[in-house]
């Protein structure tokens, strides 16, 4: 029994993981006493994750920041593979049925638990407790702000997909792209 490969779902978790990864290398902070950095790239796994689903987001998130990682980190990449994976799917699974304040409040805080949480422990195992715990701060910064701006953002109806995805002025060209490429029409329309 065969199943179906989706040559549409797999170019766009391919293109999304390219974001990923180029907003995760391009917008490096080193944290010395860690060895690891802080980055863009749960901005646009929080977007994959709202645009195009769970599970979308689980595999262009992991596949995006574990590729990223392994230049010049690659201790941290199996670990990124599965804390951002897991990230995206969670902020996906979240909003999927329904976005209003509530859910991208929860989505935002959720997201940046897991990846707070998984690099803590991660880091315990790799670098000791004390260097890890230097990292919370950072973390946790990194975890909101790839949320944060999908508080106040417009709303893109897809209606083909009924599906509901914020997106700010600087993501709408972008997403529009990737739409097309899905091949949906959609509308925007402030909150």
């Amino acid at each position: 029994m065969s199943r179906e490969v989706d040559i549409g779902r797999m170019t766009l978790i391919a293109l999304m993981g390219a974001l990923i990864f180029v907003l995760t290398v391009l917008a490096r902070i080193p944290i010395p006493a860690t060895n690891g950095y802080v980055h863009l790239g749960d901005a646009a796994i929080t977007f994959t994750a709202y645009a195009f689903g769970p599970w979308v987001a689980l595999f262009a998130g992991g596949m995006g920041t574990a590729m990223a990682d392994m230049l010049g980190y690659p201790q941290w990449a199996v670990f990124s593979l599965f804390i951002h994976g897991v990230q995206g799917l969670v902020i996906g699974w979240l909003v999927q049925k329904r976005i209003n304040p509530l859910t991208v409040l929860l989505s935002v805080v959720i997201g940046a638990a897991i990846v707070v949480a998984g690099y803590f422990a991660v880091g315990m195992f790799l670098v000791g407790v004390g260097p890890a715990t230097l990292e919370l701060l950072p973390n946790t910064l990194q975890g909101i702000s790839g949320g944060a701006e999908r508080i106040t953002e417009k709303r893109i109806t897809c209606r083909a997909s009924r599906s509901l995805a914020p997106c700010s002025a600087s993501c709408q060209l972008a997403l529009q792209f990737f739409i097309t490429i899905r091949g949906k029409r959609c509308l925007l329309q402030n909150i």
